[in-house]
């Protein structure tokens, strides 16, 4: 995480937004996966939401609230509440 920091911008910052978009639009099963990766690196956190933004497309990004707000594993409550507000934010 730390060290490709600086790789995140532009192309590749659209690029790492459409695939933590499409994982968590596609694969919402695995978040409890996430939620583990994010105990042991922490700052993925603000990664995965600060890529669920404006560059994804509205449907996904509809389909991810949808899924933070109504399909939340009740150990990760969290992490569902603040996806559901970065898809919101994104949103308008």
């Amino acid at each position: 995480m730390t060290r490709f920091h600086a790789c995140d911008e532009g192309s590749m910052q659209e690029g790492s937004s459409d695939s933590v978009g499409r994982i968590l639009a596609d694969s919402w099963q695995t978040l409890p996966q996430l939620a583990n990766e994010i105990v042991k690196e922490p700052k993925l956190r603000g990664f995965v939401l600060a890529h669920i933004n404006g560059t994804l497309d509205t449907a996904q990004i509809q389909k991810i609230q949808h899924y933070a707000t109504t399909a939340c594993p009740k150990t990760d409550e969290l992490l569902c509440k603040q996806i559901a507000g970065a898809a919101h934010e994104a949103l308008n």
